[in-house]
């Protein structure tokens, strides 16, 4: 039940924030690969990644977003 309930926190972080993987990682605590499960039909728009590579996000993450995309 609690994964439920991290699932459902995850998919409102993404949908009502636009946050990355990385970001959702630090607040839930969960691997990269359960996000990937998660998320699979939540993109992150090209726009949001832009932005947050214009604040200085790392090129690894925009990376991870963009395969994401695919």
């Amino acid at each position: 039940m609690a994964k439920f309930r991290e699932r459902e926190k995850a998919i409102a972080l993404r949908k009502e924030r636009q946050m990355s993987y990385s970001q959702i990682k630090k607040i839930l605590k969960v691997s990269k690969s359960t996000l990937s499960l998660w998320l699979r039909n939540y993109p992150l728009p090209e726009e949001k990644i832009k932005e947050l590579q214009k604040k200085g996000w790392e090129r690894s993450e925009a990376a991870i977003e963009r395969f994401r995309n695919q």
